[in-house]
């Protein structure tokens, strides 16, 4: 089983599909639904006279095809983005395959809400949200900060070092790998994904290392929010 997630530009389906694609390209994977729950429209956003709504999760699924971590990124209201955790709890797509191997993924995926009739809109598009705002005229909360938003610069609190791996080192063979990654409001690593590496084992030992990573949680006009990052690590025998 991977232990990082695959860097991927996917396109999302709401219901199983039936295209296939003859040796999928990594930024050209289909993430199909195989389970999918409708959730309840909240009743505490219908009494306040909202009847639309919208939230986005980056979801981490694992090679099973189920969601093992979620972050939401950004809603129009706090019940859409609980409404939808829920309804990844409870879900499973059909697993990917990279280069004929079960592979952990990373895909971003939109909801978007109805009181008519729930209706669940998945999409991989970055910067829907943004487009819903000017269209709708609804306000979204993004979670995520870019780095000229912040109060402060990130820094970390504590980071390890990868481990070089053996069989790599004795042949002295260098190399790097690249991830790029969240971190949550509390300065947490979240959701790790796979950008490039020159080998599996130096991006195995990468995310090991990463994921023990702990940065001081960041704010933005003094409200805690998530930032998307990415670090590079270097492989040199000769170091």
């Amino acid at each position: 089983m991977n232990r990082y997630l695959s860097f991927c530009r996917l396109l999302v389906f709401a219901s199983i599909a039936t295209a296939s694609m003859a040796a999928p390209k990594e930024d050209q994977l289909i993430l199909k639904v195989k389970e999918l729950y409708e959730p309840a429209f909240p009743v505490t956003v219908l009494a306040r006279g909202v009847t639309t709504g919208r939230a986005e999760v980056v979801v981490g699924i694992d090679p099973d095809g189920r969601a093992v971590d979620n972050l939401v990124v950004a809603y129009t209201q706090p019940e859409f983005a609980r409404s939808a955790l829920e309804v990844l709890k409870n879900s499973a797509f059909v697993p990917i395959q990279i280069n004929g191997e079960p592979a952990a993924i990373r895909a971003r995926i939109k909801f978007t809400f109805d009181a008519q009739g729930v209706v669940i809109s998945l999409s991989a598009m970055e910067g829907a949200m943004v487009w819903v705002d000017r269209v709708f005229g609804e306000r979204t909360t993004s979670k995520i900060g870019r780095l000229a938003e912040l109060d402060q610069a990130p820094s970390t609190t504590h980071t390890v070092q990868p481990r070089y791996p053996a069989d790599l080192a004795k042949q002295k063979i260098s190399g790097k790998a690249t991830f790029d990654f969240f971190v949550d409001e509390n300065g947490k690593v979240r959701l790790p994904a796979r950008v490039r590496s020159d080998h599996d084992e130096f991006a195995e030992a990468s995310v090991d290392a990463l994921m023990e990573w702990q940065f001081t949680p960041l704010t933005r006009r003094g409200q805690p929010v998530i930032v998307q990052m990415r670090q590079e690590f270097v492989f040199n025998p000769k170091s």
